[in-house]
Order: C-alpha cells, then sequence, then structure tokens
C-alpha cells in the first residue's frame, strides 16, 4: 500500500525519484516498527517523532 501510494506521489512529483517507491516503503516501515520498540523501551514518543521529521521530511519534495 505505501509502495503504491509512493509510486503515485513519485509521477505527481510531489516525492523524490532517485530511489524506488519500494526501496522508500520498505524503510519507512523498517523505521517505523524500530521506532515503536524503541518508545515502548524508552517509554518516550521521540523515536516516532523523530522518524516523521527525518525519514518522511527526506522524501518528499518541498
Amino acid at each position: 500500500m505505501q509502495k503504491t501510494a509512493l509510486e503515485r506521489g513519485q509521477k505527481d512529483g510531489r516525492v523524490r525519484t532517485d530511489k524506488t517507491a519500494k526501496s522508500m516503503a520498505d524503510l519507512m516501515l523498517n523505521g517505523w516498527q524500530g521506532a515503536l520498540l524503541r518508545m515502548k523501551v524508552e517509554q518516550s514518543v521521540e523515536p516516532l517523532q523523530e522518524v516523521c521529521r527525518e525519514l518522511l521530511d527526506d522524501y518528499f519534495t518541498a
């Protein structure tokens, strides 16, 4: 599902095209799952905020 949405964004020019939609979707899922685990261990929402800020902001063009 994320792969399809990223592909649409690439076609519309809103998502970077120097990486494949599949690789970005995989990284997004892996980062989110890792952040969820860290959130539980650290008892903080900061890992989730960091994933959103650092990973997702990097995907989309200004």
